[in-house]
């Protein structure tokens, strides 16, 4: 399986929301600053995935953005798979 990076879904406080076609289960989003500061998000727990390199102090912000937004995520999430 080869994942295609769709368009950014939005950008806000200089970090992107990127869906990848053909990604595997559970429903998520990638963050994105560069790429060393980067992190994986679950739907449904808004949880960050192991291996999440952005700084401690922007996760609250980013969950909390990517809480307002979920119904677009779900919504990108569902035409790429």
């Amino acid at each position: 399986m080869s994942l295609i990076e769709s368009p950014v879904v939005f950008r806000e406080k200089d970090y992107d929301w990127i869906i990848y076609t053909n990604d595997h289960p559970p429903p998520h989003c990638h963050i994105v600053k560069d790429r060393k500061t980067k992190g994986k998000i679950v739907f449904e727990t808004l949880i960050f995935a192991r291996g999440c390199t952005i700084p401690e102090h922007h996760l609250k912000t980013l969950q909390e953005i990517t809480r307002t937004r979920l119904n677009e995520l779900q919504q990108h999430w569902g035409i790429h798979h």
